[in-house]
């Protein structure tokens, strides 16, 4: 193994945060939003043309620039890493390269035009950016800003590159928040790291909150974010602009675990739905309180619909009531939904449900299921539904699931993938056990890197790991032990 950096990770916010407009269905106050001082000085005087940078062209010949296209460019005001680029001729995307890596970002049409954020570039450094015409027109002048320090308070953490590969392309996401077992002053947050594990975009959950999951888009990310102490009764789903403002408050009192983005850009997430049920008491007749879940879509005009609720696609028998967590105060745990994932064609959704043992695969037009995958259904991987989390498409036809395996005596957990093409389905893959030294026994995610890499996170661990379909670990990031690791992904929406 070769450590390449300790690092300090923020889980403080940038600066002044945002408006609160467009909250709905809030059914409590919500929480105030602290300004925090520290922010650093810049200017947008410092767009220069480089020296060696005449054009955009594929051999920089000044004769591919216009100089018409008028670009500006100022640093973001909440996230000093975060470049806003605005311009008002034509539509096309911006590329920028920061000497290490370019990326390219897409248009946003405003009132006034075009905008953009660049988003990926380490504090004070220069990245270079233009303007690349959707028309095939010639590109704009170069130009260049420097970014500013970010304002943090820092986590420790820890990046190694163990068998020395590169490691996939892509900025890693990743949310944090306090072991419940341990004391920490700091407050829960999210990153995008970049793969030398330097925060190059953070946020702070709302005080008192955790964020739980994230679902990036390119004009920035929703996030679940949980009461820290207490019932589910004060959560909320929070917009977070890509240049780190906060912008939509929506009250989701009974949200938990995880959201998703559908296509239309609105997000969806997982609510409990207690009901009582009748003759389940100690006495005859009695009735008693059962937590099921149920998928809810926000629309565009601010209200929600439920996509799927257990009630209704589920039955409701004594055995599946045996498995009780004591997770949720509001009644007895039935179906304890704990991840979502939509397909790249946004048209399937997976579901997991750990109280049942079980995955759902989803019609999101109709909200029907689609197929059932669980121990029984799938043969010889009883084990691998036993407290999995974080089902996820792999391909068009496979999924991974992470495995946090309590029947192996707390020794390790894993990643497995089923092939949904096979009749019956099968498990095709697991990341092996003598390669994953770590143990979560609760918590945890996978995703798919193409097709030879997988993203582990091992939530108790706080470990995230890249893996190869070997098993061998190429890429780490440790965070302190303090601390838990709760959403991540890689996330290439900016990769060129």
């Amino acid at each position: 193994m070769s450590p390449l950096a300790v690092l300090l990770i923020a889980c403080a916010p940038v600066g002044p945060v945002g408006s609160t407009t467009g909250t709905t269905d809030q059914t409590s106050d919500p929480p105030t939003l602290r300004e925090l001082p520290g922010l650093h000085p810049w200017t947008a005087d410092s767009l220069a043309q480089p020296p060696g940078w005449e054009g955009c062209g594929p051999e920089g010949d000044e004769d591919t620039a216009t100089g018409g296209v008028e670009l500006q460019a100022s640093l973001s005001q909440w996230m000093a890493t975060v470049v806003h680029v605005a311009w008002t001729d034509v539509p096309g995307v911006v590329r920028y390269d920061d000497g290490q890596v370019q990326r390219v970002a897409q248009a946003h049409q405003t009132a006034d035009g075009y905008e953009t954020w660049l988003i990926g570039v380490p504090a004070q450094t220069d990245v270079t950016f233009w303007l690349e015409p959707d028309d095939g027109s010639p590109c704009s002048d170069a130009r260049t800003i420097r970014t500013a320090d970010l304002v943090i308070t820092p986590v420790p953490a820890i990046v190694e590159a163990p068998s020395g590969a590169a490691p996939a392309e892509g900025l890693v996401s990743v949310s944090w928040f306090g072991d419940p077992g341990t004391e920490q002053e700091l407050r829960s947050g999210m990153a995008l790291l970049d793969r030398k594990g330097q925060a190059v975009w953070l946020a702070s959950a709302l005080e008192g909150y955790r964020i739980a999951a994230a679902e990036w888009t390119t004009s920035g990310v929703w996030t679940l974010q949980e009461v820290e102490e207490g019932s589910l009764g004060g959560n909320l789903v929070v917009w977070i602009g890509a240049d780190g403002q906060i912008g939509d408050l929506i009250g989701a009192p009974e949200s938990h675990h995880d959201l998703v983005v559908f296509p239309d850009g609105q997000p969806g997430w997982l609510e409990i739905d207690v009901r009582a049920v009748d003759d389940l008491g100690p006495v005859a007749g009695d009735a008693v309180d059962v937590v099921g879940d149920r998928l809810v879509r926000l629309g565009a005009d601010g209200t929600t619909s439920t996509l799927w609720d257990s009630w209704a696609s589920l039955p409701l028998e004594d055995e599946s009531l045996t498995w009780e967590s004591g997770f949720y105060d509001e009644g007895k745990d039935w179906t304890h939904a704990n991840g979502l994932d939509l397909n790249g064609a946004g048209d399937k959704l997976l579901i997991s449900l750990l109280g049942l043992a079980r995955v759902l695969e989803i019609d999101v037009a109709s909200g029907a299921v689609l197929r059932t995958l669980d121990g029984q259904t799938l043969q010889d991987t009883e084990s691998r539904f036993l407290s999995q989390h974080s089902p996820t498409w792999s391909d068009v036809d496979r999924i991974l699931l992470f495995v946090n395996a309590p029947e192996v005596g707390a020794e390790f957990s894993f990643a497995a993938e089923f092939d949904l093409a096979l009749d019956p389905v099968q498990e095709v893959w697991d990341s092996g056990k003598e390669s994953t030294p770590f143990y979560s026994q609760a918590l945890g995610r996978v995703a798919a890197l193409g097709a030879d890499r997988v993203m582990v996170n091992y939530g108790q661990e706080g470990v995230l790991e890249e893996i190869d379909r070997s098993g061998d670990p190429l890429w780490r990031w440790f965070i302190s032990e303090e601390w838990v690791l709760g959403e991540s992904g890689v996330v290439t929406l900016w990769e060129d």
